[in-house]
């Protein structure tokens, strides 16, 4: 158990924790607002991608406990590098439906390991 790990795993909840209030406040009557609150999404699951990133440098075996971590990884590289191809259903699908799955992943890990 590295509190390393933790350490990231912690910031990658609260960062999901983000996201999912963003999503809850979804509206789509002011198109203004609703790109600010997209690239704000963008932006949170980019850095919970880096968090996730930092967990598995100081503890690989997180990769075994953690579904779904070849897409995790894609969609950071792709939020950093090929925004350009970034698909906005994509990203709204991510942030609705598989940030709160992730996010309580994470939760359980990290209060078996008594960390939260």
């Amino acid at each position: 158990m590295d509190s390393d790990a933790n350490d990231a795993l912690i910031q990658l909840v609260d960062l999901g924790s983000e996201v999912n209030y963003f999503t809850e406040l979804r509206n789509t009557e002011r198109p203004d607002i609703e790109r600010m609150r997209y690239l704000a999404i963008e932006r949170l699951l980019e850095m919970m991608g880096e968090a996730l990133k930092r967990a598995l440098a100081a503890e690989p075996s997180l990769s075994m406990e953690i579904p779904n971590i070849n897409r995790i990884r894609g969609m950071r590289n792709r939020l950093a590098h090929e925004y350009d191809a970034i698909k906005f259903d994509i990203v709204w699908d991510a942030a609705e439906i598989h940030v709160p799955q992730l996010v309580e992943t994470v939760n359980g890990i990290l209060q078996a390991r008594g960390a939260i």
